[in-house]
């Protein structure tokens, strides 16, 4: 609501890290439920920040 009245729009943050879909048979392969994974960061992000 903040970002709302103060920009006229909510400005969506970035977490500086790529998300890709994991194929089932991968996920399988690996033994997870998991449908997505994070293979990177990009430097100078703020995932790269807050470690």
């Amino acid at each position: 609501m903040k970002q709302s009245i103060e920009y006229g729009e909510v400005r969506r943050e970035r977490i500086g890290a790529a998300i890709q879909n994991l194929p089932p048979d991968l996920a399988y392969t690996l033994g997870t439920a998991a449908r997505a994974y994070v293979p990177s960061g990009f430097s100078r992000e703020p995932a790269e920040r807050a470690e």
